[in-house]
């Protein structure tokens, strides 16, 4: 299996031009959607996620675009030219949390988001073992530009 993937930014794709736009995708050619899950768009304020956005894309994609696979990027960091890099505000508001290091304030956060995120995908069934488009996971994005985490 040969994966021939694109980025596709559902959080900025109305949901009346999904359809069209993953259409495009495969009259392209593609196989796979590379998709970003921006922490700070489902989360705009603490505690309050909302995936409303996010199912009707991961449904249909599983339900009219079987043939497409998923290489899913849920951050914490996604950069994608989008403020913050994905991450939520109030992370700047905690005092001595920093943020992509392995400081226990960032890692709480980010364990209680990716918590909420997989649960909600292992919930509706969008991985591939069962049955749903995402066969692979990448954590961050473009780290080694950061800086060197090493403890």
């Amino acid at each position: 299996f040969t994966i021939k993937a694109g980025s596709f930014h559902y959080f900025r794709v109305p949901y009346s031009h999904l359809r069209q736009r993953i259409q495009k995708c495969k009259d392209l050619g593609l196989n796979a959607l590379e998709v970003y899950v921006p922490w700070n768009y489902h989360e705009p304020q603490p505690g309050l996620i909302d995936f409303t956005t996010l199912d009707p894309f991961f449904d249909m994609v599983k339900n009219e675009f079987a043939d497409l696979v998923i290489l899913l990027r849920p951050g914490p960091y996604i950069c994608a030219e989008w403020d913050f890099g994905g991450l939520p505000w109030f992370l700047l508001a905690e005092d001595g949390l920093q943020i992509r290091t392995y400081e226990s304030k960032y890692i709480a956060h980010v364990t209680r988001w990716w918590t909420a995120l997989f649960s909600h995908l292992m919930q509706n069934k969008m991985f591939y073992k069962q049955g749903g488009p995402i066969v692979m996971v990448q954590i961050e994005n473009e780290f080694g530009f950061y800086g060197d985490v090493v403890n």
